[in-house]
């Protein structure tokens, strides 16, 4: 076993650990194994590379076949994990495991490795691994070379290399054909295209011939195309007397699409002619980019000219902290001009290499028979000699806005073109950059059914529904769903337990806060009225006998308002049982109250929220009230209190009490209409008049005011003239008939917008002392010498039946 893992956490609970619907699944990395993690996620996007690996059959004892046989397995299951497996990332330690290297040594990890060597060890551990295995099914789907096995004939091409020299005027050619794998391309050129061809050619400068040296030219020519063409970039690179490796992440493009044709043997002799016309636009390039090194690098070629300027510009912005001079100011722009100027010619420059890189292109269109499609880009991020490697991988089944992803480690996200190219391509002052490409035959992507590829969506309905799926044995499927319902079932008694907990934390929490108001509103009782009714679980307290309902409320609202449920759904069931088995050191209420306890509970709360529903109006229909609105405030009186099924409250008898000053408010307002004769003003205070009268039609006080209002009626009527019938209409409908539905109906329109307020109103927050405290302030405000002035004028209007409007008007 890897001596790496010893210390690697699981990075992610199992309720953390889930996957999410229609994405990969990532890997764990189990010590420096990130360069690893990406090839695999590679592997896993080359469909005859999963299908050979699935499709290998082992018997019982297949680990006695040896590593190589038992690296497959811990790989198909891996695969298997991959596409079955709800959780969000695999582990792949078992592969790691059985990973043997060229020389049958288990592969240590813990240093960075060559990524073109381990891709070879893992290609060479899976074709032994097959060969010790049982295949129920070749892959014929893909041309092998006849020395080549299945998977080498996906990664593993032949090339023709031919040697030419001349000894004695005579031209000798040698040719051999040589197995590759990964392509190893420098970077200077600037692009995939030149990189690749002036790797494809040589010159030998010390040839020996029969212990002569001699200058020979190579060039190398493909034979034979693999289905996965990998390039490997040369990004690392030493200063003389400096044996520390250097990064660079300069600039190196790559199209999305190549066409290997112009490096085929078959195609040479016609390529040959091509070039010859293409020579002089290869000149041209070439020239351009020594001018773009010239402006971007200083004589040794190393140092970055913009670098440098920033660094300088930097300084000069700053002076070590100090203000800046004049003098430094104007370098400092002179600096700015020029680093400009450098980026546009720069700039240009690409534009013009871009356009003649097309007319090349057009020169080649008539070899474009072998069409490989980008696939994966694998990414280093940090120095040359440490850093961390993670994977952009095409996905050909999603729409093409969502085709990339980025691989990293256990993280597994969707990422734009945009994103991939800025990464992958490199620039001079960037950390990341890539250092292999992965080239796929256009038909490897695409199914062979009409399935996708992949769903990515284990555990749904769907799960079987893509081609992978097909690939999955019965052992496979069998184990992975096990460990996904295991998985589910531990997952759901771990986010129960987590949720029990919190609630008991909040709930303590909660109640604890409702002792403290509840302490602090018995002593304040007598001052205020209704200070218990803050809140259901405080109102609930200050019934004797009750303190287990107010504890089973306060849970009950609890549950309402983090899940939507309350305690007798039936959906709560598993809850309800994991907070009993947790309720006994918390001294709380059994959670499945008793029917009578249930009924008792259900009655309180109705009272709680009538009487609050009622304060709350009340609350305002006086602070209408306080500004004078009296005509909004008797009609969401009407509405509200006196149209109520609900008995008489303690809220309602102020109320009363208060309306019997709006009462003489309304009476003096009537007076003034009749004397503006605003025939629709007075049938408006007529009916409201009329709907606070009744209530007082029994007492002195009702009596009283309707002789002010028939003196008024004398002592305007006469003025009315042609209005006459109308204003003794108004007066008899108005005052004279009982309140009725129509009369209510007409001021509902304005006070049901204030209706639907409250009927998502929060019954249930601590902060509804500053509404009860602010009701009693009103209540104070509104009882004061006003109403009594009030009351008074009436009850002496009642008894004496002599005082005029007049003495009345000079009254107020």
């Amino acid at each position: 076993m890897n001596i790496y893992r010893g210390s690697i956490f699981e990075p992610m609970s199992i309720s953390q650990n889930k996957r999410d619907c229609g994405m990969p699944q990532g890997l764990r990395n189990v010590g420096n194994t990130c360069f690893m993690n990406s090839l695999l996620q590679c592997y896993f996007m080359i469909p005859p590379l999963v299908k050979e690996v699935m499709m290998a059959s082992f018997d019982n004892d297949y680990q006695t076949n040896g590593y190589y046989a038992k690296f497959v397995r811990a790989l198909q299951m891996l695969f298997a994990s991959m596409i079955k497996s709800t959780r969000k990332y695999a582990d792949p330690s078992n592969l790691i495991d059985t990973l043997l290297d060229s020389f049958g040594n288990q592969v240590q990890f813990g240093d960075q490795q060559d990524i073109g060597e381990f891709h070879m060890i893992i290609v060479e551990n899976i074709v032994k691994g097959l060969h010790a295995c049982k295949q129920v099914q070749g892959m014929i789907l893909w041309k092998s070379l006849k020395e080549q096995g299945k998977i080498e004939s996906l990664f593993t091409g032949v090339n023709a290399e031919i040697l030419s020299y001349k000894e004695n005027n005579e031209k000798t050619i040698i040719q051999k054909d040589v197995k590759f794998g990964p392509i190893i391309l420098g970077i200077e050129e600037g692009d995939l295209m030149s990189s690749w061809k002036s790797a494809s050619k040589n010159i030998i400068k010390d040839y020996k011939i029969m212990n002569k040296n001699t200058t020979a030219k190579q060039e190398i020519w493909i034979q034979n195309l693999p289905s996965v063409l990998i390039f490997q970039l040369k990004r690392h690179f030493f200063i003389e007397g400096d044996p520390t490796p250097l990064k660079s992440n300069a600039c190196f493009k790559f199209p999305d699409v190549i066409y290997p044709d112009r490096f085929m043997l078959q195609y040479k002799d016609q390529i040959k002619e091509l070039k010859k016309s293409a020579k002089s636009l290869h000149s041209e390039i070439n020239q351009l980019k020594k001018q773009k090194s010239t402006l971007q690098y200083d004589l040794n070629g190393k140092t970055s000219i913009l670098d440098s300027l920033k660094v300088i510009k930097d300084f000069l912005s700053t002076e070590s902290g100090k203000k800046i001079s004049s003098e430094s100011a104007l370098l400092y722009e002179k600096l700015e001009i020029l680093s400009n100027e450098i980026q546009k010619k720069i700039l240009d420059i690409d534009n013009k290499i871009q356009e003649i890189s097309q007319q090349l292109d057009d020169i080649y269109s008539n070899f474009k028979n072998n069409k490989y499609c980008l696939n994966s880009i694998l990414i280093h991020e940090g120095a040359a000699i440490s850093g961390h490697y993670y994977a952009f991988i095409k996905d050909f089944d999603q729409p093409e806005y969502l085709q990339w992803r980025k691989y990293n480690d256990i993280i597994v996200t969707n990422v734009s073109q945009e994103e991939v190219r800025k990464t992958s391509e490199g620039f001079n002052d960037s950390l990341s950059s890539a250092y292999c490409l992965m080239y796929v035959r256009e038909e490897l992507v695409k199914p062979q059914t009409d399935l996708p590829l992949h769903l990515f969506n284990p555990g749904s309905e769907m799960e079987f529904s893509d081609e992978y799926s097909t690939f999955l044995k019965e052992d496979a499927i069998n184990y992975y769903k096990n460990m996904n319902e295991n998985d589910e079932l531990n997952r759901e008694n771990i986010i129960m337990e987590e949720q029990v907990s919190r609630i008991l934390e909040d709930f303590n929490q909660l109640y604890t806060a409702d002792l403290a108001t509840f302490n602090k509103m018995n002593v304040m009782k007598k001052k205020y009225y209704h200070l218990e009714l803050v809140n259901c679980a405080v109102y609930i307290m200050s019934i004797p006998n009750c303190a287990h309902l107010a504890k089973y409320f306060r849970l009950d609202n609890y549950m309402w308002k983090t899940f939507r449920k309350t305690l007798t759904d039936s959906s709560m069931r598993k809850l309800k049982d994991k907070l009993r088995e947790k309720m006994a050191g918390y001294g709380l209420p059994d959670v499945s109250l008793k029917e009578a306890d249930l009924n008792n509970y259900s009655r309180i709360y109705k009272l709680y929220t009538e009487e609050f529903t009622d304060l709350i109006y009340a609350n305002e229909i006086l602070t209408q009230i306080c500004e004078n609105n009296l005509k909004f405030s008797l009609k969401i009186y009407a509405i509200c209190i006196l149209q109520s099924e609900r008995g008489q409250n303690s809220i309602r008898t102020e109320l009363h009490e208060i309306f019997k000053s709006v009462l003489v408010y309304m009476v003096m307002s009537l007076y003034n209409m009749c004397k503006n004769k605003n025939i629709s003003e007075v049938i408006e205070i007529c009916e409201c008049i009329n709907l606070i009268f009744y209530n007082f039609s029994s007492q002195t006080i009702g009596k009283g005011v309707l002789s002010l209002i028939n003196q008024i009626k004398v002592a305007f009527i006469k003025d009315f003239n042609d209005t006459k019938k109308e204003f003794e209409q108004a007066l008899f409908n108005s005052v004279c008939e009982e309140v009725n539905d129509l009369t209510l109906i007409k001021y509902y329109s304005q006070v049901e917008a204030y209706q639907h307020s409250l009927v998502g109103y929060d019954f249930f927050n601590t902060y509804h002392y500053e509404d009860v405290d602010r009701y009693q302030k009103l209540c104070n405000t509104l009882t004061s010498e006003y109403l009594k002035q009030g009351i008074q004028l009436v009850l002496k209007i009642e008894s004496s039946k002599t005082i005029t409007l007049q003495q009345l008007n000079s009254k107020y």
